[in-house]
């Protein structure tokens, strides 16, 4: 395994520095497992730290072994290893039918479900539409394709990655790989005092309160009912003016949906609760 200030561990390298900044910024708040994350994760093994930045890089949280080839990290089994006693990924964990149909290519479904294929060549996505109907469960990997030499590894700890991602960017629209990836690396960062009054985040409240926002447009934009965002977004209030808009932007969005299903009263009143621009 290359050392830390290798080239090839740039991206673990500038991951570190991300978690040193954050550490000595933000560490007032962040709660006990972020911080707890934070001091367990630099104690871990080069090759486990690498893996791990290296998932979290990736898009999903299901992993097939097999595919994951890292020359700098080596067998993947050993970086694993500590990850897995960390709880920070899962060995084998259940997977509902589109997640496996993301793992397998078409060959493989044919293969291994070739008994509920009707004949003829299939597209993937006639095959998983086919398929997805006649198995609702979830099951292991092994479960599903016993014939598979392979193991899976799903990433648990994602979710805390993306709240300190948050605390890091002050958004979730920019990724890891924007500044893991970046040569200019944490100093660019650095050059810029951080002070309470600054920064977007002044409290743990606000940081809970963007996220509870982004569950809820996330929920909107999965086709949740008007009505349902409401419940969900519950009685918010917020003295923060960065979180207070994109409050508002949330309501405008409900807001206009109402208003085009015809719902006026409802839409008025929503509108009459906002004060962003386009109301």
């Amino acid at each position: 395994m290359p050392a830390l200030d290798a080239p090839e561990l740039y991206y673990l390298a500038n991951f570190r520095k991300a978690l040193d900044w954050l550490d000595a910024h933000h560490r007032e708040l962040m709660d006990e497992a972020e911080q707890a994350f934070i001091a367990s994760f630099i104690q871990l093994p080069l090759p486990a730290q690498a893996l791990l930045v290296r998932l979290v890089m990736r898009k999903g949280v299901h992993f097939r072994a097999s595919k994951l080839r890292y020359a700098e990290i080596g067998d993947i089994a050993t970086a694993a290893a500590p990850l897995l006693a960390q709880g920070w990924l899962i060995d084998d964990a259940a997977l509902t039918f589109d997640e496996l149909g993301a793992l397998l290519l078409k060959d493989e479904l044919a293969a291994h479900f070739a008994a509920d294929l009707p004949g003829g060549a299939l597209k993937k996505s006639e095959l998983l539409e086919h398929l997805r109907e006649l198995h609702v469960e979830p099951r292991s990997l092994a479960d599903w394709c016993p014939r598979l030499e392979d193991r899976l590894l799903s990433l648990a700890i994602g979710p805390l990655c993306d709240r300190l991602r948050l605390m890091f960017f002050g958004n979730l629209a920019q990724d890891w790989s924007e500044f893991v990836l970046a040569d200019l690396g944490i100093f660019r960062y650095e050059q810029v005092p951080i002070t309470p009054g600054s920064r977007g985040f002044r409290s743990r409240q606000d940081v809970d309160h963007y996220l509870h926002l982004r569950a809820c447009r996330d929920a909107f934009d999965a086709g949740m009912a008007v009505t349902e965002v409401l419940q969900l977004l519950g009685d918010f209030s917020t003295d923060n003016p960065h979180i207070g808009e994109r409050h508002q932007r949330l309501l405008l969005r409900l807001a206009q949906q109402l208003e085009r299903a015809g719902e006026l009263e409802s839409a008025l009143a929503l509108y009459r609760d906002t004060a962003a621009l386009g109301s």
